[in-house]
């Protein structure tokens, strides 16, 4: 009280007390205007680091009386985690903390360090002898896709493979045929299929036409630790081994080579069987046996009334490996180590030796395609059609491969093929495989405004067209395609949704051999 008294009646000329004392008033101002800018930026910060912990979080919610997992520190290192458990929940305090018991002591968790006990199925194991021990050997993963990150699901499941069905399920009557063929038409495509019933079946086949090698850049067995596996899975493993054992698929083996496989649970709750043969892939030396060319494929459909698809049945599975790759390809399971007969999906190869064999099955037939294991018959009349569909499932049987029924259709006058409509003449994409995006374009009053195309495998496919001024257009785009344009307009540097664009008709597969003329003026083109 003193020092303000002087100070505010200017009884104190000295310099050094006044400043001292406006310095620390001051200070004590500019530490809180400090703190107030700390606790903004942290509260900005937060908020942006709830926001990315959220972009692929989800809800979780439990039942009181379930049994969980907790992340507890070890006894070890107090630094390091691991589940314990189960444990019971006794309470749920709110949506995100609940109430465990302990072994009689009852603590509060948040739901992120608690993770749902699955209790396997009990079992009766009848034991001759008391002393007589079971051990089982888990050899195998398992994947939740719902606990996984959708971001990676698509890209990892892609590497991995299916068993086929060790019963056939299908049949003849499980073929698509063109509702609107005439009753005499339809009479004979079911004859012919009866005739073919041997090929039309979901049971893989065994070709004689080649089989399949796996030459190596290191002689360097590659081996794996095989994945841990709930016990609670392993009848599913059995049954699956089980299954490609009487189907004749895969042997006992004793071979120095070693894949890992994984059970991977699918959206409608149904396990997956797959082998992870990534491992084997690296030291394999690529074939460079040609693809085929889906664009090449579409352009062969021009002014065809028919078309029929053949849809082979794990087509892979169909063709035999020689006796020197079957080593190569064992994997474990909790019986033993096995090793595959035929051809298994996911080798680097796979792919270029069922082209290979495609080839030689269909080699010399006209009217027919192929790419991979879509078979594509296209002719201009129907008595036409029926004989170019013989010889197709004459050649098959020959080779001793089966159709699936189920993704056969035949005489359609248009069909889905790797994503695409095609028939009467038209291309144009799938809707049901459509994203919507935004289109930027700063088209001009006269002329073109804009010409949409579909980046796909690194080939751009035109889809679609639209101008800025209302008139008709028929534009060629290529020696195979055109494009046919009716009324649409949209103005100058619009964002037009691609709904508006599919509303459009697609390309007109115009003559293979014809000449075209190309007429545009300048658009930009942007993609969101």
């Amino acid at each position: 009280m003193t020092i303000l008294k002087e100070l505010w009646t200017r009884e104190i000329t000295d310099p050094e007390v006044r400043s001292t004392y406006e310095y620390v008033i001051n200070l004590r101002e500019r530490l809180e205007s400090t703190c107030e800018l700390v606790k903004q930026n942290l509260e900005k910060a937060s908020r942006k680091q709830s926001r990315i912990y959220n972009r692929k979080s989800r809800s979780r919610k439990m039942k009181v009386g379930q049994k969980v997992l907790v992340l507890l520190p070890t006894k070890a290192n107090k630094l390091l985690m691991h589940w314990k458990g189960p444990f019971s929940i006794v309470e749920k305090i709110s949506d995100l903390d609940y109430r465990i018991d302990m072994r009689g002591k009852l603590k509060m968790f948040h739901v992120n360090m608690l993770k749902l006990y699955v209790e396997r199925e009990q079992t009766n194991v009848c034991v001759s002898a008391p002393d007589h021990k079971v051990s089982f050997v888990a050899t195998v993963s398992v994947i939740d896709l719902e606990n996984e990150d959708t971001d990676d699901v698509d890209n990892y499941e892609s590497e991995l493979i299916e068993t086929p069905v060790a019963v056939a399920k299908e049949t003849l009557r499980d073929v698509h045929i063109n509702e609107a063929l005439k009753a005499n038409e339809t009479v004979k495509v079911q004859c012919l299929l009866d005739k073919f019933s041997h090929v039309l079946t979901d049971i893989p086949g065994r070709t004689n036409v080649l089989q399949h090698d796996i030459k190596l850049t290191s002689d360097d067995p590659v081996r794996f630790k095989p994945y841990p596996i709930p016990y609670a899975m392993l009848d599913t493993v059995n049954k699956e081994v089980d299954k490609m054992i009487e189907m004749d698929i895969i042997e006992r083996s004793d071979s120095p080579y070693s894949s890992p496989f994984v059970i991977v649970k699918k959206k409608d709750q149904s396990n997956r069987f797959c082998i992870d043969f990534r491992g084997l892939n690296s030291i394999t030396i690529f074939d460079a046996e040609t693809m085929g060319n889906i664009e090449e494929m579409f352009s062969k459909l021009s002014g065809y009334q028919f078309i029929s698809k053949i849809d082979l049945t794990k087509g892979y599975w169909q063709i035999s490996l020689v006796d020197a790759a079957k080593p190569k390809t064992a994997f474990q399971t909790p019986r033993g180590l096995f090793q595959f007969k035929v051809l298994p999906f996911g080798l680097v190869n796979s792919g270029a030796t069922f082209v290979r064999c495609m080839r030689k099955v269909l080699e010399g037939l006209e009217n027919v395609d192929n790419f991979v294991d879509d078979i594509i018959v296209y002719t201009r009349s129907f008595n036409h059609h029926m004989e170019v569909l013989e010889s197709v499932f004459e050649r098959l049987a020959s080779a001793n491969l089966s159709a699936r029924p189920s993704k056969c259709y035949i005489a359609y006058s248009s069909l889905e093929v790797l994503g695409h409509i095609v028939g009467t003449d038209r291309l144009s994409p799938n809707p049901d495989k459509i994203e919507v995006f935004i289109l930027q374009t700063d088209a001009s009053d006269n002329g073109i405004g804009a010409i949409l195309l579909q980046d796909e495998d690194n080939i751009r496919l035109p889809v679609s067209y639209a101008s800025s001024v209302d008139f008709g257009l028929k534009l060629s785009l290529s020696i195979d395609f055109s494009i046919e344009v009716t009324d649409f307009a949209f103005s100058d540097a619009s964002d037009v949704p691609l709904d508006e664009f599919v509303r459009l008709p697609g390309l007109v597969l115009g003559p293979v051999h014809s000449r075209d003329c190309i007429e545009c003026d300048l658009a930009t083109l942007a993609f969101e």
